[in-house]
């Protein structure tokens, strides 16, 4: 059709299907203006009830003369072509408009007014749309404009369609309603999908349902069928807009109410009432008397309507004008203000460690003291300062009751401590203990408004408990189809039953699989991947990071899938992991339903290289590149290291120093996160773990020339880092989602593909952080139980009986060279040693206090000789903040 004549109209362009008929945009070259044609396809205009009916459309619209109906100008037929000549709309259909979420609510009730007008104005001429829907209003500067009177019925004028003619439309316009009814069927009022006759009532109907989905995000009635949709319009009743939009004025709700009834007679009568009403709620209260008015109106509406009209005109005055002095406007300035840390403190740098009240009055966050003790605050946002919460040292990932009375969160294992999930009074008290984690420490949790709490008590699937306390029940199952590893950072939806969960292990992109899951049972739903779990706020936002970057898009909380493209609401990065949680997918903010969020703002980071003895004296420094690095390998002969830099959370690279010769030498960067550098035990190369492409896969580089690296080992398993060089074995860590991590072993010579590894040590605990002896006859390495991450040694390449070493969690260790001492440092940054007795047999002395290292260190290694340690210390230009953002849905707005 394009470049083709049809009497004096130029077709230019294809704008898409309207209707029953192709739309094109062309150029009337009489009036030299731009037109929108509406082509009557060839199968449909032999039919001589189709043909009239697209006829009855033209006379239909041309009747009608209102600026928020489109205009027709002309009807015509040429070279058997039929077509009608309408008004050209630049703009978006309003379904377009939906598909990135629900609108601000003045927008809400200006375009619905101005529909309830159109409507009115045909109405009166007798005419009955019988299509109202997003897909048919079209916004445009000049306000919402609707379209296609395709269904329109002309009050005694109308010829009947024969069966033949409706099931042949019905089969050419799928987007209308299956069968024989008319329209199209989340929009349809219960008459029309009986089969019944409609009237303007209709209209009212579905004009009660598009406002509903402005204001919300999501349609009233759903359901996966056209059959299970009808059924929820002839006998559900939908949410009321206050509990999925809080700040809906109950005067809206009050509207779309009466347009929803399901008896015609029990509606508003005409659109011009909806239209008085809708001017009503904008104007704060003008014409409020006509709530009760419209003689117009049949008498069962006024059964109903008359008792209670003076109590909702005082109720209703009352709610509006409330919530036009209290709203966040659209328009307004956004708000952020910052939390500082109470003096002596600094704040945890995640945002999984702030948490804001769901009634946005208060912000619940983590900060840890000089010598590294977390404990729990809370700062009500109208006071200057905050409070804290006695009894909550080891504090770790606050959540809030639904309430906004109590503040859940996670201990993890410590000298002396369990991992449990406590609760604690918002104003302070008792600390109640709800069950102990089954690991050393929680990943994540939500609580519901039936007092259940899911959550993630470290790797493997999550656990539902009550509030009250008791044993914990698993309430997902990891897919070893995925190769799960772990459920965490759970997130209620509004019905207390679903909740989305973020899926590890970590992708190439550096997105994790979101899921949603519910507490009654069923299968996962695919939701899809993100750089971080997602929070939920209603109506139907979810907010994540996407390329470190804090964005919403929109959640249909009914067919649990995103929609629209993401928006991005914060110009600067938002940290949500320190450097040793980089894949525990923790999430980017916290939100309120009442208009606020919050989230850690990290200060820019550098990095010292420091050289400490046992007792943390500084003993000098590396110069290292401008940045952050979180990871540091010496070389075998104590000459040079590798150190990691964490460029962002999906791109790390690794650079060569030479501590004798100032200056580093980028080694390693090839796109992705390059990191876990293990030297070979001669020096000359180095294996380390890249993402680059696709899974996290195993290089080799060799320091002699400047050969790029060689990929050594590939496979499906996405995480899988180096832990040991050892003669002829590389030893690394894979993740299981059996067993959470195992250790394996790789000939260190065997070409790319040529030789498969074999499993070392494979356990139902997570075993990895492998390191071997100098003399080839001891493996240390962590095991991480429900008592923490516990060292042990065990005999290779061959196993015996391994020794526990120590009770507590062990963050890192070291060998000696002469293979006679361990060294291994604590969460708390203790350092510990114990003597292995030469010989076949393994004997090893009970640990012994070592020395203290610095609480802020993110990274360290030991000198092959023991005689002092590399560490790396973050170097902030401040300490952080929690940024809270006011009128975030203002914020959002604007960033459209």
């Amino acid at each position: 059709m394009i470049g083709k004549t049809l009497g004096p109209y130029q077709v230019v362009a294809k704008l898409g299907v309207g209707g029953m008929g192709e739309v094109y945009k062309a150029r009337d070259t009489r009036l030299d203006r731009t037109v929108a044609i509406k082509v009557l396809p060839a199968d449909v205009a032999d039919d001589p009830d189709l043909r009239a009916r697209f006829e009855r459309e033209a006379r239909a619209i041309a009747a009608l003369d209102h600026p928020h109906i489109c205009a027709i100008y002309d009807i015509g037929e040429a070279d058997q072509v039929r077509f009608l000549v309408m008004q050209c709309l630049e703009g978006d259909t309003l379904a377009a408009r939906l598909s990135k979420g629900p609108l601000p609510l003045d927008q809400v009730c200006r375009y619905a007014s101005e529909i309830a007008d159109a409507l009115d104005k045909a109405h009166r001429a007798g005419i009955t749309h019988r299509d109202v829907k997003p897909a048919n209003i079209m916004l445009t500067k000049a306000g919402a404009t609707l379209l296609d009177f395709g269904l329109a019925k002309l009050r005694g004028a109308a010829a009947p369609i024969s069966m033949s003619g409706m099931t042949r439309m019905a089969t050419a316009t799928p987007s209308t309603a299956h069968g024989t009814i008319l329209g199209t069927v989340p929009y349809m009022a219960p008459e029309q999908v009986e089969g019944k006759e409609a009237d303007a009532r209709s209209d009212i109907w579905a004009l009660g349902t598009v406002i509903y989905e402005m204001a919300t995000g999501t349609r009233p009635f759903c359901g996966e069928t056209p059959a299970s949709v009808i059924g929820a319009i002839l006998k559900d009743e939908p949410a009321p807009l206050s509990a999925l939009q809080p700040l809906s004025p109950a005067s809206l709700d009050h509207i779309v109410a009466l347009c929803l009834a399901k008896d015609p007679d029990e509606r508003w009568q005409s659109a011009g009432d909806v239209k008085r009403e809708l001017t009503w709620a904008i104007t704060g209260g003008q014409g409020a008397a006509q709530i009760a008015s419209g003689a117009n109106r049949r008498s069962g509406y006024l059964r109903r309507v008359i008792p209670i009209a003076s109590v909702t005109l005082l109720v209703g005055i009352a709610v509006v004008v409330t919530w036009l002095l209290t709203r966040p406007s659209p328009t307004a300035d956004v708000i952020r203000t910052s939390v500082l840390a109470p003096p002596g403190t600094i704040l945890t740098p995640d945002s999984a460690a702030v948490a804001i009240s769901p009634d946005g009055k208060m912000v619940a966050f983590v900060v840890g003291d000089p010598q590294s003790v977390t404990e729990l605050w809370v700062r009500d946002l109208e006071s200057l300062t905050a409070h804290r919460l006695d009894g909550t040292e080891g504090a770790q990932l606050p959540f809030w009751s639904p309430d906004s009375t109590r503040v859940g969160f996670f201990t993890r294992v410590g000298a002396g401590q369990k991992a449990q999930l406590k609760t604690v009074a918002a104003t302070g008290g008792r600390v109640d203990v709800i069950c102990d984690l089954r690991e050393s420490y929680g990943r994540g949790a939500s609580w519901n408004g039936s007092n259940v709490i899911v959550f993630a008590p470290g790797n493997g699937p999550l656990y539902r408990v009550s509030a009250k306390g008791g044993e914990p029940t698993p309430v997902t199952t990891l897919d070893a189809a995925r190769a799960q590893s772990g459920h965490r950072f759970p997130v209620f939806l509004p019905d207390g039953d679903h909740f989305l969960y973020a899926a590890l292990p970590r992708h190439a992109d550096g997105t994790f699989d979101i899921f949603a899951a519910a507490l009654s049972g069923g299968t996962s739903t695919l939701i899809g991947a993100m750089e971080s779990a997602p929070v939920f706020a209603e109506p139907g936002w979810l907010f994540y990071l996407r390329k470190g970057v804090l964005a919403a898009q929109f959640f249909d909380v009914h067919a649990l899938r995103v929609t629209g493209d993401p928006v991005p609401l914060a110009d600067e990065p938002v940290s949500i992991l320190n450097t040793e949680q980089s894949f525990t997918a923790g999430p980017a903010t916290s939100v309120s339903p009442s208009g606020a969020l919050a989230y850690f703002s990290s200060p820019p980071t550098n990095t010292t290289a420091t050289w400490i003895d046992a007792a943390g004296t500084t003993l000098g420094t590396v110069k290292l590149p401008v940045g952050p690095f979180s990871g540091v390998r010496i070389s075998p002969d104590g000459t040079r290291a590798v150190f990691v830099r964490s460029n962002s959370v999906t791109n790390a690279s690794l650079w060569l120093v030479d501590f004798a010769h100032p200056g580093a030498v980028l080694l390693a960067s090839g796109g992705g996160r390059n990191e876990s550098p293990v030297w070979s035990p001669d020096g000359t190369r180095v294996v380390f773990a890249s993402d680059r492409d696709g899974p996290q896969n195993l290089f080799v580089k060799n320091l002699a020339d400047a050969s790029p690296e060689e990929p050594r080992y590939q496979s499906p398993v996405e995480f899988k880092y180096p832990v040991a060089w050892s003669g002829d074995w590389i030893v690394f860590t894979a993740v299981d989602p059996n067993s959470s991590a195992d250790l394996w072993l790789l000939p260190a010579s065997s070409p790319l593909g040529d030789t498969r590894p074999a499993p070392y040590l494979r356990t139902p605990r997570k075993d990895y952080l492998g390191a071997t002896s100098p003399n080839g006859l001891w493996m240390a390495y962590v095991s991480s139980d429900t008592l923490g991450d516990q060292l042990w040694v065990q005999s290779f390449p061959k196993l015996g009986r391994g020794q526990q070493i120590a009770t507590f969690s062990v963050q890192t260790h070291w060998w000696s060279s002469d293979s006679g001492r361990l060294v291994f440092m604590g969460t708390d940054k203790l350092l510990w040693r114990a003597d292995v007795a030469p010989g076949a047999t393994l004997t090893v002395s009970p640990p012994t206090r070592a020395g203290q290292l610095p609480s802020n260190l993110v990274a360290v290694d030991m000198m092959p000789d023991g005689s002092r340690f590399l560490a790396l210390i973050p170097e902030r230009t401040g300490t952080g903040s929690v940024t809270i953002v006011h009128n975030w849905r203002a914020a959002l707005e604007k960033k459209r």
